[in-house]
């Protein structure tokens, strides 16, 4: 996991008061085969309950106010949102673009800890509070690669339930279907998917992932990933820290 250690529990030396607001959080999640549990709880979310069919759901209010103009915005995740309105970050989110979608699914997990203000006690000053930027609220971008591992949906079948004009497959624990559902659950986290098929391509994906996301925290106001960030009005900063779960931790 790749986080700024802002809301995933403490880890290490930290405390709660070295905590800051402006910080992004990233998971890499990595397989070489098919979820094949649906059951297990993960912290306080079991994805066995029925009524967790999180991309089926209308999901909580979130709301920003810019501190420097006082303007305010608002973010609600709305199940099947594909039209011409919709807000950009729900389309090719719920299961299917119409009627009952899936339950026990990776793609739920993973849009629960997307969608949702995951510190409520900190202030909500990632990004600029606009649809187009980046979630402005303390939140887990995922992202998914399968090592020699393919669903069974086509990238151009992919592509489209990612737009919201066709369904994603219902998934199915310890067959193909999961890996699309992998797929399913780094679009849900506003993330991507990577497909490796040898050592050295996944070496080299993972090398690209890491760039692309100190390269995109580092183009925020949140975050910087060589240099610093201070916020107007304050004298904090926000600096991005990557530490990899197991490993070393890199500091810019």
């Amino acid at each position: 996991m790749v986080h700024g250690g802002i809301h995933l529990g403490l880890q290490g030396n930290e405390t709660a008061s070295s905590h800051v607001s402006c910080r992004r959080n990233f998971a890499i999640l990595t397989t070489d085969g098919q979820w094949n549990d649906g059951v297990s709880p993960i912290g306080s979310y079991n994805i066995a309950n029925s009524s967790n069919d999180t991309d089926g759901t209308n999901g909580p209010l979130i709301s920003y106010t810019d501190p420097g103009t006082g303007a305010t915005a608002s973010y609600r995740f709305k199940k099947q949102d594909n039209g011409a309105n919709a807000d950009p970050r729900n389309v090719g989110k719920s299961d299917n673009i119409s009627g009952a979608g899936y339950t026990n699914t990776l793609a739920d997990v993973a849009l629960n800890y997307w969608s949702r203000d995951l510190r409520s006690d900190l202030v909500n000053n990632v990004t600029d509070g606009k649809p187009t930027s980046p979630p402005f609220w303390q939140n887990l971008t995922t992202y998914s690669v399968g090592f020699g591992v393919y669903g069974t949906l086509t990238d151009a079948q992919i592509n489209s339930a990612k737009a919201g004009t066709s369904n994603w497959s219902q998934p199915v624990a310890n067959s193909s279907s999961a890996i699309d559902d992998l797929r399913h659950a780094a679009h849900n986290a506003g993330g991507g998917y990577i497909s490796v098929s040898d050592a050295q391509q996944f070496a080299t994906s993972l090398r690209d992932l890491l760039l692309n996301i100190t390269g995109e925290t580092s183009s925020q106001a949140g975050v910087a990933a060589s240099t610093t960030a201070l916020q107007n009005g304050t004298k904090n900063m926000c600096l991005t820290t990557l530490r990899v779960n197991g490993g070393a931790t890199l500091n810019p």
